[in-house]
């Protein structure tokens, strides 16, 4: 039996093995390629091949601008680059018409099975209509991973975003949470399911074989943007440095907020007990978890929180602010602590319990992993994901 054709829409991709930017769709991409034939299309970025297969994903990268402009979607993503610098903002036009040509010319000679767009918009918009222009109608998946929801609002965004939803054969969301955010501003999507991304904790995201860990070390990890909450960390120093003068904090990731972060912590006189790392290639954050003492979330908002079940992969404990899109992770780990948002006090007077508690047992950490495994590993959301897409093919061949 010949394999199914899928075609992978998508704004965030690895430039490269080995590369920083996030790459939970070529995490996923990869794993699906065992069971389809799958390309991925995205944006090209300097340094970055045309056209290329890493780990038997094909992979086509369209220009949208001259090499030297093709800024808009890495360090930081689409809507946080055009906060930092909104000349960007007219990269968009020529971003989204490069899409929807080059994917039509990709439908057109290999014609797909279905489509994975990832983010309602601009990918999801993408795919919607080029389902539109052939006449055997090609089904399309979108995945909504939360900026999409959080950062494009409005009447004419929302609009935009209920027709893809109630075009698609199926919309996944990352987490609980947004199933409500999505009805609030597209109204009741029949097909929606709760899907999220995955992590490796099988084979990299795991415990060490010892207690041991981190000298009063803290840990957080991702792009350093307004909604990753990390000034609400660097607020909390000060107290929690009276209390254990030892502590220190390493800031992994990079973004457009890092100058303005150092700045604060200069101000604070804390400066000299952050350690801001930069970008990590991703076989280097399980040590990183391991070796800490506590990983600290202070989101304000996210769609999912993967960090989190890395870093509890580790059994790093972990300190998150008390947003719903967590609650997905707290049902299946014991050692997570909330704290409100924007509270850097309650982050020192968390941070302070978990310095002065016993460490969670080894015992007590693999149960919490095995757990963990049975609802984020890859190996079951892989197969959530090649279910929902059969299901689509499926459905298209009945109509």
């Amino acid at each position: 039996m010949m394999r199914k054709k899928l075609l992978v829409l998508s704004s965030t991709y690895p430039r490269w093995s080995g590369d920083t930017e996030p790459s939970f769709v070529h995490d996923l991409s990869r794993r699906l390629a065992e069971n389809m034939e799958v390309t991925v299309l995205c944006p090209s970025a300097k340094g970055a091949s045309r056209v290329e297969t890493m780990d038997n994903v094909n992979i086509v990268r369209y220009r949208y601008a001259p090499n030297a402009w093709e800024t808009l979607v890495h360090n930081g993503g689409i809507v946080n680059n055009i906060r930092s610098k909104p000349w960007k903002a007219v990269l968009l036009p020529s971003f989204v018409l490069s899409q929807i040509f080059t994917a039509l010319w990709l439908c057109l000679r290999s014609r797909p099975d279905v489509l994975h767009a990832h983010w309602l918009v601009p990918q999801g918009a993408v795919a919607a209509l080029v389902s539109m222009c052939f006449r055997w109608k090609i089904p399309f998946v979108v995945t909504s991973h939360g900026t999409d929801l959080w950062s494009f609002k409005g009447r004419i965004w929302c609009g935009i975003k209920g027709w893809v939803a109630h075009r698609a054969s199926t919309v996944t969301v990352v987490s609980r949470a947004m199933l409500k955010e999505l009805a609030n501003q597209v109204g009741a999507v029949k097909n929606v399911v709760v899907a999220p991304m995955g992590v490796d904790l099988e084979n990299r995201f795991r415990p060490a074989t010892n207690e041991e860990g981190g000298a009063r070390r803290i840990i957080t990890v991702g792009r350093l943007i307004e909604s990753k909450g990390v000034e609400y960390l660097i607020g909390a120093l000060p107290e929690l440095l009276q209390r254990f003068p030892d502590s220190t904090v390493l800031i992994v990731g990079d973004g457009p907020d890092k100058t303005r972060l150092q700045d604060m912590a200069k101000k604070l006189g804390v400066l000299n007990c952050c350690e801001f790392a930069g970008k990590v290639s991703h076989n280097e954050l399980p040590e990183l978890y391991r070796s800490s003492s506590v990983f600290v979330a202070p989101f304000l908002q996210e769609g999912l929180g993967l960090v989190c079940i890395e870093a509890l992969g580790c059994g790093c404990p972990v300190i998150a602010s008390d947003i719903p899109a967590l609650a997905d992770i707290i049902e299946h780990s014991g050692n997570i602590h909330l704290v409100p948002t924007r509270n850097s006090g309650a982050i020192a007077n968390a941070i302070t319990t978990v310095f002065s508690d016993v460490d969670m047992g080894l015992t007590e950490v693999k149960r919490s992993h095995s757990k963990l495994c049975d609802n984020f590993g890859w190996n079951v959301v892989t197969e959530g994901y090649v279910a929902i897409l059969n299901r689509a093919i499926v459905q298209k061949a009945k109509n």
